[in-house]
């Protein structure tokens, strides 16, 4: 800030920052991300969501990698779904990124309602022609209905427990919403919970599961455009073939560890269609 102040001018160059000698502190890299044995309550929790907009989001999220507000600012205008491929303009990378479209995406995409008179993929519900702000908040209600879930898994008896303090209680008209907010409560008072994945997670989550494939760091960086290629536009073109197929493969892999067909009935049954 000192500095920035002084490149300003609103300090003079022999200005001595007195944070020169402070050590800056120090980042653990953070290497979370959704394991095999976690995808199916996550899944779950995605299902139970009412808006297809947020259903699709989140499982394009886990099929693609890209960053959440690339994603949320897509526009139709930019999706060629008979190629399968998708472009993303002005990426956090510094480059526009056109990403190769698996066939459960395309599916996803091409089964996704478009509201009249607004160009994005994930419209706003409140603000004609924007987009969808952010999904902190939905994000937020799948991760504690996953923890709970996994929770449960874990904890049979303490749940039984639960279960008779909540069959107990004369104001409790829905047993099950009961029981879950008796579980979620359990899991604040802990401090512990089964799963405390992160919005960015998922993005890491599609790295990690394309390297447990096989696939090389190269395509994956390709993949989740970490960083420009300079590349001839033939070995472009082969690479791009490749991340196609590194992804199509990683959307088989995930939807059946997550206990769902890949066929199209079963996507649209995802969103609803």
């Amino acid at each position: 800030m000192f500095n920035a102040a002084v490149e300003l001018g609103y300090l003079p160059e022999t200005f001595a920052n007195p944070t020169q000698k402070v050590p800056a502190f120090h980042e653990n890299d953070r290497d979370r991300w959704v394991q095999p044995h976690e995808l199916p309550a996550l899944w779950n929790a995605i299902q139970a969501e009412t808006s297809p907009y947020v259903r699709a989001f989140f499982v394009l999220a886990l099929l693609l990698g890209t960053r959440r507000s690339e994603l949320l600012r897509a526009e139709w205008e930019n999706v060629d779904l008979d190629r399968g491929g998708i472009r993303l303009p002005n990426t956090k990378a510094g480059n526009d990124h056109d990403l190769p479209l698996s066939r459960e995406a395309v599916t996803i995409l091409r089964n996704l309602p478009r509201l009249l008179g607004n160009p994005y993929v994930f419209p706003s519900p409140v603000e004609p022609g924007k987009p969808m702000r952010d999904v902190k908040r939905q994000w937020k209600r799948i991760r504690e209905s996953a923890a709970i879930d996994l929770w449960t898994a874990a904890n049979a008896n303490r749940v039984a427990e639960l279960r008779a303090e909540g069959k107990a209680d004369a104001d409790a008209p829905h047993e099950t919403e009961r029981l879950r907010a008796l579980i979620l409560t359990e899991i604040r008072t802990t401090g512990a919970s089964p799963f405390d994945v992160r919005l960015h997670d998922l993005r890491r989550t599609v790295g990690s599961w394309l390297a447990m494939s096989g696939n090389s760091l190269q395509l994956i960086g390709k993949v989740l455009n970490h960083a420009d290629e300079s590349t001839t536009q033939i070995y472009a073109r082969l690479h791009q073939d490749a991340a196609r197929s590194a992804l199509d493969q990683h959307a088989v892999h995930l939807l059946t560890v997550a206990g769902a067909k890949s066929g199209e009935a079963r996507l649209r049954k995802l969103l609803g269609a």
